[in-house]
């Protein structure tokens, strides 16, 4: 049971991914961006800090 919550959480960061990228899909350069950092923190656990900071002005 312990690991539940982990698992729970990382199928909810799953599923958020899998919306971005359906969302971006589309055409839309402001989700593609989101799909891939999202991707990167959650799925990858990486530092993104640095690359939102780049992409600041398309993000808002």
């Amino acid at each position: 049971m312990a690991d539940a919550r982990g698992l729970a959480l990382r199928m909810a960061y799953t599923l958020t991914t899998a919306l971005l990228v359906e969302h971006a899909a589309w055409g839309d350069e402001q989700a593609e961006l989101a799909a891939r950092l999202w991707a990167r923190r959650w799925l990858r656990h990486e530092d993104i800090a640095a690359d939102v900071h780049h992409h600041l002005d398309l993000l808002r």
